[in-house]
C-alpha cells in the first residue's frame, strides 16, 4: 500500500496566509505519485492558522467552502483514498471532523472529534463528537484520532479494541515538543498494535516545536518522518503487516495485541464486560428477558440499568424497524400493549414514536419512559454486558441485519452481541453479519432445533421447555452450540434446567432467580 501525507507549511511563516496554506495542500495533493492508494492531510485542512469563531467560520463559508468538493474531485482523478480533517457547520454547530474520500470521490466515513481543547470549546465553540469510529475499507480496518486525543492512552485503548490495521491521526499540536510527538506516536502504535499515520504542519525549519509528521510501524519503527521539511511524502508498507513477538521469555511468538488481550485484568482498570467466544463467557448464566422485566416496563432503558445492576449475565430484548429505518426496541408489531398509541410501529417514524409513554401503561409510577433505539442500547452498555437481539422481521433485503452490523461496527459491539431470529434473519446474519454470533429460534416448537442451528452455523439456540430435554441439550454441546432456555421465573426449575445441561435460562424476575 503507497501511503502519502503532506506537511504544509503554518499560516503566518513565510508570509503565508490561511487561504495560501489552503491552496498549498490542493497543489501538493495533485502532485502525488500515480499509483498512491492512501493521501492523508492535517487538522484544519480547510482552514488552518485561524483563532477565533467568526474567523473560522467566515473562512470555512467563503474562501474554503469548495475544499471538500475539490478534494473528492482529486481522489476521483487520482484514484485514490483521501483523510483530511476539516471544519464543518452542523446543524449542532461547528464541528472538527475527519473525513475519509473513496477513490469514486464519495464521503465514505466521517469521525467527529470527541476530546476538545478548552480553546476548541470555549473560543472555537466547537461541538464535540460522540462515539469512536471504526471502519472497513477494502479490507482494511481504519480507525480514527485527532490531535489531542493523542494525549488520552485510554482513548487508544478504545481504539485497539476494534483491531484496527491503520490510525489516521490529522494534527496540530503546534507547541509540543518535537521529542514528545516522536515518542507519543511511537507509543500508540506500539500499544494499539497499529500503523498510526500523524500529519501536522511544519512549523519552520529551526523550530523545535510541531512537525513531525510520520508514520509508525506497529512494532514502533518509524517508517518516515517530515521532521520540519515541508511537502509530500511516501511510504510504501503491507498495511496487515503486525508486531509478532515472544509471549514470554522463551515462550511462542504472538501478535503483541493478543498478548495484552490474553493476560489483561480489565476488572482492574477498564470498564468492560464479557465478549463472545470468550473464556469468560459464564455457564450457567441468567438472562434477563426485556430486561427487569418483572419490575420494570419492558424493553425500556430502566429495564436494563436494573437488570445490569442485579449481575445478570446477559440482556435480551426485541428489535422492529420505524417507517424511516430506524431500529425500535420494541417486541410487538403494534404498539397498545406498552405504549399510550396504537397501531403499528412500521407506520411511524422515529420522531412520531418519541413522543409517546412507554411506561404508564406498566404502572403510572414509570410515566414518561421512553422507547429506545439499539443505539442508545448500544451506546450505552455495549461492552459492559452480553446482548440478546431479537430481530421480528430482517427487513427488505436484510436491511435489519445490515443496520444491526453498522451500528455493531459503530460501537465495537460485534463481540458481545448476538442475533437471535427465524430463518429469514439467520440467512441474512449468515449473508451479511457473519462475523457476529447467531442465535436459532426455527421450529422452536419441534425437536428440530438442533438441527436448523447447525444448518445456520450458529453458536447458540434457545429451547422452549416443552421440547427440550438433556439428550437434546447433549446433542447441541457436541456440536459446539450453547444452550439458551424461554423461559423460567421458577428458582427450583431453573436449577433443574441448570442440571441437565442448559447454559443460560431466560428470567422476567432476575432478582427472585440471583437472591436464590
Amino acid at each position: 500500500m503507497n501511503i502519502a501525507y503532506i506537511q504544509p507549511p503554518y499560516p503566518h511563516l513565510d508570509k503565508m496566509n490561511p487561504l495560501d496554506s489552503v491552496r498549498y495542500m490542493l497543489d501538493q495533493a495533485l502532485q502525488v505519485q500515480e499509483d498512491t492508494d492512501l493521501l492523508v492531510l492535517p487538522e484544519y485542512a480547510n482552514c488552518p492558522g485561524l483563532d477565533s469563531y467568526d474567523q473560522l467560520l467566515q473562512f470555512i463559508k467563503r474562501e474554503s467552502r469548495d475544499f471538500l468538493a475539490e478534494l473528492s474531485g482529486i481522489a476521483k482523478d487520482k484514484r485514490m483514498h483521501i483523510a483530511g480533517n476539516i471544519v464543518r457547520l452542523t446543524e449542532a454547530g461547528l464541528r472538527n471532523t475527519t473525513v475519509w474520500i473513496d477513490r469514486k470521490g464519495k464521503v465514505a466515513a466521517e469521525y467527529d472529534k470527541t476530546h476538545l481543547t478548552e480553546f476548541e470549546r470555549g473560543t472555537l465553540r466547537l461541538v464535540p463528537g460522540d462515539t469512536v469510529r471504526h471502519v472497513v475499507i477494502e479490507g482494511i480496518r481504519v480507525s480514527f484520532a485527532t490531535c489531542f486525543e493523542l494525549y488520552f492512552p485510554e482513548f487508544f485503548e478504545r481504539l485497539a479494541a476494534g483491531r484496527p490495521d491503520i490510525i489516521i491521526v490529522p494534527t496540530y499540536q503546534r507547541s509540543e515538543r518535537s521529542e514528545v510527538l516522536t515518542a507519543q506516536a511511537i507509543s500508540r502504535a506500539l500499544d494499539s498494535g497499529s500503523y498510526l499515520l500523524r500529519c501536522s504542519y511544519s512549523m519552520g525549519a529551526t523550530s523545535e516545536a510541531g512537525g513531525m509528521s510520520m508514520l509508525v510501524h506497529p512494532r514502533g519503527e518509524v517508517l518516515s518522518c517530515a521532521e520540519q521539511e515541508v511537502g509530500i511524502f511516501h511510504t510504501k508498507v503491507n498495511i496487515k503487516d503486525k508486531w509478532w513477538r515472544p509471549s514470554s521469555y522463551g515462550g511462542g511468538v504472538l501478535n503483541s495485541r493478543e498478548i495484552i488481550e490474553r493476560n489483561r485484568r480489565s476488572e482492574l482498570y477498564r470498564n468492560a464486560g464479557p465478549g463472545i467466544g470468550k473464556l469468560a463467557v459464564k455457564s450457567p448464566a441468567l438472562i434477563a428477558h426485556r430486561g427487569f422485566s418483572a419490575n420494570c416496563p419492558e424493553n425500556t432503558m430502566p429495564a436494563f440499568g436494573a437488570a445490569i445492576a442485579l449481575g445478570v449475565d446477559e440482556i435480551e430484548f426485541d428489535i422492529r424497524c420505524s417507517k424511516d429505518g430506524e431500529l425500535i426496541v420494541i417486541h410487538d408489531a403494534t404498539l397498545e400493549r406498552t405504549t399510550n398509541a396504537t397501531g403499528l410501529v412500521s407506520d411511524y417514524s422515529w420522531a412520531e414514536l418519541q413522543r409517546y409513554d412507554a411506561g404508564s401503561s406498566f404502572s403510572p409510577a414509570w410515566q414518561g419512559t421512553k422507547l429506545p433505539l439499539l443505539d442508545h442500547v448500544l451506546e450505552q452498555y455495549a461492552g459492559r454486558i452480553i446482548m440478546n437481539v431479537h430481530v421480528k422481521d430482517a427487513g427488505e433485503d436484510g436491511y435489519v441485519i445490515k443496520r444491526i452490523r453498522a451500528l455493531a461496527d459503530q460501537y465495537d459491539a460485534a463481540a458481545s452481541i448476538y442475533i437471535a431470529g427465524d430463518r429469514d434473519v439467520l440467512e441474512y446474519a449468515l449473508q451479511h453479519a457473519p462475523n457476529i454470533e447467531r442465535c436459532c429460534l426455527v421450529e422452536q416448537a419441534s425437536w428440530n432445533l438442533v438441527d436448523h442451528a447447525i444448518q445456520y452455523e450458529c453458536g447458540r439456540l434457545q429451547f422452549f421447555p416443552a421440547y427440550c430435554n438433556e439428550e437434546e441439550v447433549q446433542r447441541a454441546h457436541a456440536a459446539g452450540i450453547r444452550c439458551n432456555l424461554f423461559y423460567s421465573d421458577n428458582p427450583e426449575e431453573t436449577r433443574r434446567l441448570f442440571h441437565i445441561g442448559i447454559d443460560a435460562v431466560l428470567t422476567n424476575n432476575p432478582l427472585h432467580t440471583v437472591e436464590e
